[in-house]
């Protein structure tokens, strides 16, 4: 087999990441990277040795088979179509879309056109993840029973030059951080079945504190603080709580409970991380990250969209997975609006441990 020809659009935050996994990578070429602001893609290009192209030579490119659509999250769904109309795989950044109909169209305009579709997160690829579903799956904790997940932060408009897009329709914290954990209890339990949801906003407006306009007030025009009652097919419920207005907190990232002892993950924004395991007796042992990937390995989940197609098998951050996490995100929003319980219509496979 040659090697997957990948091509990058959006030369954005966080390119540089995937550009380092795709480079490191021998089954890998990179075969150009563009931007609309073209001065910030040919820097990423002059930085990582890279071919610099324009972004309509990059979609017509005859030697690219997938591109990477690394735009802002409004825009994934647009020129994700684009992408696959210009006949190259698709694998977005997160979320995949921001609609549950626009991924779903996605997915049938991949299906149509003979092309494959994947979208981030990949970090649950990481030996952090794998080893708490390793660990799940061995039944350590016994059968698993529900489980508290928790992105508790002040906001991003104290660190980010443009924080604005995180508190436009869109934005807010599920749509932002919600697909890692999303993502990870996916890995763990499988689809999604119900969910229930409640919001809170806490402020009309929010202050830039970093970049060259601080002290700029903007509009909040999402909400905030969202909380999450998610029910799996495989019987498990829990909740997941996402929030831009909790500065403080003690709170595991993801804690699993078993009816034989307890399970905490490690981050799910990241590819490493150690697991807590505790039995009954109250005994704990930390468990280390298994496996290669422990780093900063983004990209890795293109980079499986490609193998799983030659290998014959689902692909781990495959589209229907992606599009699923978008279900999910959206009708605990509509949830929200509604006071009423929302049934998720996709039901994607569990896929394969890595």
């Amino acid at each position: 087999m040659g090697k997957f020809r990948i091509g990058i659009l959006g030369a954005g935050n966080i390119a540089p990441a995937y550009i380092e996994t795709l480079s490191q990578d021998s089954r890998v070429m990179v075969t150009g990277i563009a931007d609309l602001r073209d001065d910030r893609a040919r820097a990423r290009a002059e930085e990582y040795d890279i071919p610099n192209r324009p972004v309509s030579d990059l979609l017509g490119h005859s030697e690219t088979d997938l591109i990477i659509n690394l735009t802002t999250p409004d825009a994934h769904e647009g020129v994700g179509l684009a992408i696959l109309g210009a006949g190259k795989h698709l694998y977005n950044e997160k979320p995949f879309t921001l609609r549950p109909e626009g991924a779903q169209g996605l997915l049938r305009f991949a299906q149509e056109r003979g092309l494959l579709a994947g979208g981030a997160p990949d970090t649950v690829l990481g030996g952090g993840t794998q080893m708490s579903r390793q660990i799940i799956d061995s039944g350590q904790i016994g059968e698993p029973v529900g489980f508290s997940a928790h992105m508790l932060c002040g906001g991003h408009e104290s660190w980010h030059p443009n924080p604005e897009f995180y508190y436009q329709e869109g934005g807010g914290p599920l749509f932002d951080m919600g697909p890692y954990y999303l993502a990870a209890l996916f890995q763990f339990f499988g689809p999604v079945q119900s969910v229930m949801g409640a919001t809170r906003t806490m402020k009309e407006q929010r202050v830039r504190g970093a970049g060259e306009k601080v002290g700029e007030v903007f509009a909040v025009e999402t909400p905030t603080h969202i909380s999450a009652q998610i029910t799996f097919h495989s019987g498990v419920v829990g909740t997941l709580t996402t929030s831009f207005d909790t500065p403080s907190h003690d709170l595991p990232h993801i804690e699993v409970h078993g009816t034989e002892g307890m399970l905490r993950a490690p981050d799910p924004n990241g590819f490493g991380g150690d697991t807590l395991v505790m039995n009954r007796k109250r005994e704990a042992v930390i468990v280390p990250p298994v496996g290669e990937y422990c780093g900063n390995h983004r990209g890795l989940g293109a980079i499986d969209l490609m193998l799983a197609s030659g290998e014959g098998r689902a692909a781990r951050c495959g589209g229907e997975i992606a599009a699923h996490i978008v279900e999910v995100m959206s009708g605990v929003m509509r949830s929200a609006e509604e006071n009423s319980p929302i049934t998720i219509e996709s039901r994607p496979e569990r896929p394969c441990p890595m």
